[in-house]
This record gives C-alpha cells, structure tokens and sequence, in this order.
C-alpha cells in the first residue's frame, strides 16, 4: 500500500482535493484551536490524513525573511528593542514533514529532538541571539496565511545541570499570522512540548512557568 493510500484510509476529508485552501484549512484545523491558552495548534496543515497533494499547497516557493517585534517587559533585553527576524532559506517539504510525525509517534519527543538537530531549513536571530529552524511550513487562509517554524532551544546551565521540568519542554516556536499584504502578528513559544493527539495530530503544549507565560506576543510582523 502506498503512502498517500495509506493516508486516504485514515480518513482524507471528502472532496479535499478538489477544495479551496480555506476549506482545506477549516477540515484540517478545529474551529478555535488559536484561542487555546495552552497554543494548542495544528502544525501547517498538519492532520496525517490530509494527503501529499493538499499538504503540497501550502509550500512556498524559495527563500523568505520576516521581521517584528516581541512585545514583553525585557526579558529578552531592553524593554522596547525586542526585535526579531526569521530567515527561512526552504519549506519542509510534506514528505519530511510526516517522517517528522512518524518520527515523534514512534521514538517520542527525544528522537523527535535529535531529527531536528539535523535538519537546517534557517535561522531566527532575537537580537542577537540566533537559532537555528528545524522545521517551516506555511498554511494559506482566507485573510493571507500561517507561517510556523520550530527550533531545539538552548537549555540554560541550570536546566542543564539540574532537574527543572524546563527540560521536558526542549522546543521553540513561532508562528506568524500574516495578511494577503505580507504584514500582521504572532506568537513566540520559549518552551514547548510536541507529542501526538489521539487524532494523529501535531499538537504543541507550552511551559507555562517559562518568564511567567506560555507565550510572547509578536507585533509589526512583517515579510521582507
């Protein structure tokens, strides 16, 4: 049986292939998943039963740069000059994408961490601190589209050394809500979780005790 078969037999939303990105988008992802306190998001049309051929149209073509700023009260720095930029040289394709998935279901999150450590799609630069991105992708939607990236983030020496719950939440994120003009807004996950819901979803769980929130706000967003 082939992959994509596979795939169909989990269940492809009826008519899928033959429906508008927003459609797509509204079978893929629950209704309400980015009011979720806890970012409890689907990755870039990340359902295991959307098939290769709808995955496929939410990939870019070529490099892309975006820049905003963190809005907080300091912690990354000076209160104000918070700034950020993400370089994505090229887009998980939908094969690497579900390796990524099978990867996580069948090793868990620490041969999920130890895969992205050999994966280099570019770079994110918080002042001047930089990442490197183990994963993009990109989701259209009706207002513009969804663009996520995921990075193993720098443990602290205390986290290192020590055993803070910190260590079990071993990923950043950023995901990027951008209007049809290029512009909008974000959010910024310090610390999170990947793991698998029941459906075979990608589903992210944020640290909450990370600087005293889940998540950092991201503002003047902006594709360059």
């Amino acid at each position: 049986m082939s992959r994509r078969d596979s795939q169909r037999d989990r269940g492809v939303p009826p008519g899928a292939l033959g429906s508008s990105p927003a459609a797509i988008e509204q079978r893929c992802i629950p209704p309400g998943w980015r009011h979720s306190p806890v970012i409890g998001m689907l990755l870039a049309g990340a359902l295991i039963s959307c098939t290769a051929s709808v995955l496929a149209q939410s990939r870019p073509a070529g490099p892309e740069r975006f820049e905003g700023r963190i809005a907080n009260t300091g912690t990354f720095g000076n209160a104000g000059s918070n700034f950020f930029s993400i370089q994505v040289d090229e887009y998980t394709s939908d094969e690497e994408f579900i390796e990524f998935l099978e990867i996580l279901a069948g090793g868990g999150p620490r041969r999920l961490e130890d895969a992205f450590l050999r994966s280099q799609k570019g770079r994110i630069v918080i002042n001047s601190l930089g990442y490197d991105i183990a994963l993009a992708r990109s989701t259209p939607t009706e207002s513009g589209r969804v663009v996520r990236v995921f990075t193993v983030r720098h443990l602290g020496f205390d986290e290192s050394v020590g055993r803070a719950r910190s260590r079990e939440y071993p990923f950043g994120m950023i995901e990027l809500r951008l209007g049809h003009n290029g512009r909008g807004d974000g959010v910024l996950v310090v610390a999170a979780r990947l793991h698998l819901d029941p459906d075979g979803r990608l589903a992210v769980e944020t640290f909450r005790e990370t600087f005293g929130t889940p998540a950092f706000r991201l503002l003047n967003v902006e594709a360059r």
